[in-house]
């Protein structure tokens, strides 16, 4: 993905130079490489996002149910507040 991010800010960056420079005509062929490599790009990412979702895909998760289990017999009150 960062690639194919570089290669897009690469294009415009190429195509400003080359419209303040009057080079226009010059980088045509290095602009429609650049636009086609990052087409491939674009078109791994997807598959390879298809495959991970498929890899990934969150099963439903089933219902938690806690019990609740008594540890130790309940302290009287009594001798809470006699301390």
């Amino acid at each position: 993905m960062g690639e194919c991010r570089d290669l897009q800010i690469l294009h415009i960056e190429l195509e400003s130079w080359a419209k303040k420079n009057g080079k226009t005509i010059a980088i045509v062929p290095v602009l429609e490489q650049l636009q086609e490599r990052r087409e491939v790009l674009l078109k791994k990412i997807i598959e390879s996002s298809v495959e991970l979702e498929r890899i990934i895909e969150p099963k439903s998760p089933r219902p938690f149910a806690e019990e609740t289990q008594v540890v130790a017999s309940p302290v009287p009150a009594r001798s809470v507040t006699a301390r």
